[in-house]
């Protein structure tokens, strides 16, 4: 069965998560320090159409 699944990663200092569906791939960085509060404004959130096989594909490329 083919589930969601995370990927995370250090963008140093900011972080990253990438939520990888079936269809598509949401993709939100975190751009603050661990020590403070994280704010709307400090959240980037975007998304791609790349399948949850394109995306394994290419991450074997890596």
């Amino acid at each position: 069965m083919m589930l969601p699944f995370c990927v995370k990663g250090n963008l140093e200092p900011a972080r990253m998560l990438c939520v990888v569906g079936y269809w598509h791939c949401h993709i939100i960085v975190e751009n603050t320090d661990s020590k403070i509060r994280l704010k709307k404004e400090n959240i980037m959130h975007e998304y791609s159409y790349t399948s949850m096989i394109v995306f394994c594909q290419q991450a074997c490329l890596l």
